[in-house]
């Protein structure tokens, strides 16, 4: 059902398919993927307490429900490739965001920190959402002018948006800060 890592050592894992899992290692924590235990009713991931790095994928294990993941204080990576909701709320480290494949209505906010988002999935409606700090948003479109993916830059002072490795493109876009 849920499944706690906590201690002061690296933590390395294959598939993790459970309701939740908990997360209050000082350590880094690698989660190779994360699934729902019973289709339909989402897995979390609870790491707020986490003192170091969390790595996290979602894709491998089929999930239907929603997928939420939190996480601490650390640089944390996460990678979301999975046709579900996501809600992703980070800590205050500069993150790192892979944003292949989300469904409709995902909320992802970077919270502190010089977070870096990529974003390959532009034909979902969806937020990403820097919060503070001054981040990268890095957009990989098809047609700027079609783009569904909500940008709030939040609290920084100096976020940056690329649209296709081009920093100039973005002046196009209908932003949000």
């Amino acid at each position: 059902k849920s499944v706690v890592i906590s201690g002061d050592t690296d933590f390395v894992s294959g598939t993790v398919v459970a309701e939740s899992l908990t997360v209050t290692s000082t350590n880094d924590v690698t989660v190779t993927d994360i699934g729902e235990k019973d289709a339909g009713e989402g897995v979390v991931l609870s790491g707020a307490a986490a003192k170091g790095d969390i790595d996290v994928s979602t894709g491998g294990a089929a999930t239907t429900g929603t997928i939420t993941l939190i996480t601490g204080e650390g640089a944390d990576t996460l990678t979301l490739n999975e046709d579900a909701v996501h809600n992703v709320q980070s800590g205050d480290g500069i993150d790192t965001y892979t944003i292949t494949d989300v469904k409709a209505k995902s909320v992802i906010n970077g919270e502190g920190g010089a977070d870096i988002f990529t974003v390959d999935d532009d034909d979902t409606v969806y937020t990403v959402a820097g919060g503070a700090g001054d981040d990268l948003f890095d957009l990989i479109v098809a047609d700027a002018s079609t783009l569904k993916v909500k940008v709030d830059g939040g609290d920084g002072t100096a976020d940056a948006i690329k649209v296709n490795g081009d920093y100039t493109s973005a002046t196009s876009l209908d932003l949000k800060n």
